[in-house]
């Protein structure tokens, strides 16, 4: 998790893999620069060469695609899944949220340089009211923002016992449903404007092999169920898999095989109709996964074969040699 386009630097530059980027309107802790997540998450993208989540205001199909439309590639909603049937929170606290509207959370610790988004009740109110006194300290309001009072909020209901944190979003939160509700919609929602459903199609235990007769029949009923692009299993005859799916294909990479085996998947799923691959641990398991994904690319994109891809791969392997200054 970062506040500033600074903070994530540094968190590419000793190894992280992602960010989260989290905007002024987030719940809980959003840094002292008070920058939105319509500016930060798009300078955040182009500063930085690892993937980045948007967090901060984020809670359905819009606010998802916004996001991408900024550069993102998915979003954080902790406020929203707060209200949903599965969230061990008291009931009241789900309902209390659906009230809710864009004033509902007040940002306390302003004065101590630790702004805190707190949602908006007679508790939060008095912190706010003893710091714009300008010399409030910690010790002043310590007993108001203890953590075991927003303990009580949660497990017993009582909504003015203590503070509980809430981003601005929780003005969009309009209803609790399951997590299995809310996701639907969200993909539902996204889809009317013009986000893509993939959808997966697995191979069971008691299956006991990839079979194309089974994976033609799943991947065509995902196509009917309204899926845009199917993500499925080379195997045997796999051109009658392609044949029964009336939407692009494209096959999942499964377990870690040697590099050339995986090209050699690569090549053969691209001749039998998938218009992709999803290599998964066949890249970043791999000693080498930036050669490697310039091999793949090869078959899908420059009509490669697998020869060609590996020793491509092998090219890629060897270490620069130095330039002398």
């Amino acid at each position: 998790k970062c506040t500033s386009v600074r903070h994530a630097l540094k968190a590419q530059s000793v190894g992280c893999d992602a960010v989260t980027i989290d905007g002024f309107e987030c719940a809980g802790h959003p840094g002292e620069d008070d920058i939105p997540s319509l500016v930060l998450l798009p300078q955040t993208v182009e500063a930085l060469d690892i993937p980045v989540a948007g967090c901060g205001g984020f809670s359905d199909a819009k606010s998802l695609v916004a996001a991408l439309a900024l550069g993102g590639e998915a979003i954080v909603m902790g406020t929203r899944f707060m209200a949903t049937k599965e969230s061990l929170i008291h009931q009241n606290v789900k309902v209390k949220m659906t009230e809710a509207d864009e004033r509902s959370t007040n940002l306390m610790f302003r004065t101590m340089h630790n702004t805190a988004r707190v949602f908006k009740n007679s508790v939060s109110d008095e912190v706010v009211e003893i710091e714009s006194s300008g010399n409030a300290t910690f010790e002043d309001i310590k007993d108001l923002v203890a953590g075991t009072r927003g303990r009580v909020v949660f497990e017993e209901g009582d909504l003015e016992h203590g503070i509980w944190s809430a981003g601005i979003s929780v003005a969009r939160v309009k209803d609790v449903l399951s997590c299995d509700e809310l996701v639907s919609r969200l993909v539902s929602e996204a889809e009317e404007f013009g986000i893509p459903v993939l959808a997966v199609t697995a191979v069971g235990k008691e299956i006991g092999q990839k079979d194309a007769r089974y994976l033609s029949l799943a991947c065509r009923i995902a196509a009917e169920q309204g899926a845009h692009i199917v993500k499925t299993y080379y195997c045997k005859n796999f051109e009658k898999v392609v044949e029964s799916c009336p939407v692009p294909i494209i096959i999942a990479g499964g377990k870690k095989i040697p590099e050339r085996n995986a090209l050699e998947l690569t090549y053969n799923s691209i001749k039998g109709g998938a218009v992709g691959v999803d290599m998964g641990r066949n890249i970043w398991q791999s000693e080498n996964p930036v050669p490697m994904i310039r091999a793949v690319r090869a078959i899908v994109h420059g009509n490669a074969n697998v020869d060609e891809a590996y020793e491509l791969y092998k090219k890629f392997c060897q270490p620069k040699p130095k330039t002398e200054k």
